[in-house]
């Protein structure tokens, strides 16, 4: 539905409404006072298995090995409340963070495509160690559902070569995935993401070298469709996930510039067999994951008059990833194909119609912070001088830029695909200006211009879309 522009207005005003309401959430322990705690080093790069949960006190300054807090309960700026036992055989920790965001649209008509505010997340996770070598994680998101949990998993933590979890987790596959969504660059996950599944129920086993050189995943999933998220393995049918990461300059004494330098690979391999009441099959928007939210519809299956699309056999998925990062820069490349058998079921007296398609994305991120002396990491920015104007500390400030493309198969035109409503490709480039205030709150504004190949009347291209996003990110 298109909006007028002076929607834009009560945009503007329900964005500082959202602004006073994250505004608490920027109270945070002046270093030395009362309930500062000490930090601890970063035990996980950008391969590690895990880019949320993390039983160990939050990563933070570093400090020599063994210097942990002996309290029993200490309070962590930005990622919640911390307790355990001196030896730390047990531990406990409660945080969460929150999203709100708005998006203003247009493809240059009178009137503006889309004008919303939102809150886009509200998580609250609990996670800890019991026993010395036994971890857990169970983490909601309260918009998607308030009683299901979003991550629920068990880990045995036998080695840093061998460990194994079992229960629901992010899949294993791709690398923007990965990253935390309290630490993205920008405010929408990028087109390549689209293509992978988002979260899945399984058993996976997870390790990596002590020098960090190598890192490995291998997981028995349910098998979720693109961007999908399923805790079910009788909807499904269980896949092969896995994915390798090498940091090749940790093997020998190289310059500190290269240490951060990897790359990787991941895939998935099952099958899937859908129904036209449950095609298996995703949609990719411009916004992933909930289309209540708005977003552009880039491409969707048939489900019309003519038939209904649906999985049909073999499905199989590669990526190749590439991350850097040294000092205030920070760049990742990404690849990803998504391969899957398909089936157009007629209406009662057709003939079906089996098709073997693939899609592909990529994308190039390069990430700069233009503060003095704040790193720049796959985990994200945390200021070495928060905001304190008596200080003369004004936080860290950040700005990226974003290239990516998507396409699709043109096997299912126009059988399996609507040419005057799915795009043949996307392609899009965005500028974001992150604001990191201190640990708990965050400022960030995106603007992408979007450019389509088809999804028009007539199979003509649709017309560019510019949209501006901003974001106010409390942690707690």
């Amino acid at each position: 539905m298109r909006v007028r522009r002076a929607t834009l207005v009560r945009a503007r005003i329900a964005f500082a409404l959202g602004a006073l309401w994250a505004a608490p959430a920027a109270a945070q322990p002046r270093p030395g006072g009362a309930g500062a705690a000490p930090a601890v080093e970063e035990h996980a790069h950008e391969g590690a298995h895990d880019d949320e949960a993390a039983s160990e006190p939050p990563p933070r300054l570093e400090v020599l090995p063994g210097q942990y807090p002996e309290a029993t309960g200490q309070f962590y700026g930005g990622q919640g409340l911390w307790a355990g036992t001196p030896d730390r055989a047990f531990t406990l920790r409660a945080s969460g963070f929150s999203h709100v965001d708005t998006r203003i649209a247009s493809t240059g008509g009178p009137d503006l495509d889309e004008a919303n505010f939102y809150l886009r997340r509200i998580r609250f996770a609990v996670d800890g160690r019991f026993l010395g070598n036994f971890e857990y994680r169970v983490m909601w998101d309260i918009l998607v559902d308030p009683a299901l949990p979003y991550d629920f998993h068990l880990d045995w933590r036998a080695m840093p070569e061998l460990n194994v979890r079992v229960g629901g987790f992010k899949s294993p596959f791709g690398f923007e995935r990965r990253a935390r969504a309290y630490a993205l660059w920008f405010i929408d996950r990028a087109l390549p993401t689209s293509l992978a599944p988002n979260r899945e129920l399984g058993v996976f086993v997870y390790g990596q070298t002590r020098d960090g050189f190598f890192s490995y995943d291998v997981a028995l999933v349910g098998g979720a469709e693109d961007l999908g998220v399923l805790y079910d393995f009788r909807s499904g049918t269980p896949e092969l996930a896995g994915r390798l990461y090498f940091q090749p300059f940790r093997l020998f004494d190289a310059p500190d510039a290269l240490r951060h330098l990897g790359v990787g690979v991941s895939f998935t391999l099952g099958e899937e067999l859908g129904a036209p009441q449950d095609p298996r099959l995703g949609s990719v928007r411009a916004m992933p994951r909930r289309s209540a939210l708005g977003g552009r519809l880039l491409y969707a299956y048939r489900s019309d008059e003519t038939g209904t699309v649906i999985a049909h056999g073999r499905r199989d998925r590669q990526s190749v990833h590439a991350h850097w990062h040294h000092g205030p820069i920070n760049t990742l490349f990404e690849y990803v194909r998504s391969a899957q058998e398909v089936r157009l079921v007629p209406p009662p007296g057709g003939v079906p119609r089996d098709v073997a398609i693939a899609h592909h994305a990529w994308q190039l991120v390069l990430s700069l912070t233009l503060t003095e002396g704040d790193e720049n990491t796959f985990f994200g920015v945390t200021p070495t001088r928060p905001f304190d104007p008596r200080l003369d500390q004004w936080g860290a400030a950040t700005v990226s830029v974003r290239y990516q493309e998507i396409y699709f198969d043109r096997a299912v035109f126009p059988a399996l695909a609507d040419p005057s409503v799915s795009a043949r490709a996307a392609r899009a480039a965005a500028v974001s200006l992150q604001w990191h205030i201190n640990l708990l709150l965050e400022v960030q504004t995106d603007v992408e211009v979007m450019v389509l190949e088809g999804g028009a009347p007539g199979g003509a291209d649709a017309p560019a879309e510019i949209s501006w996003m901003t974001r106010i990110e409390g942690r707690y």
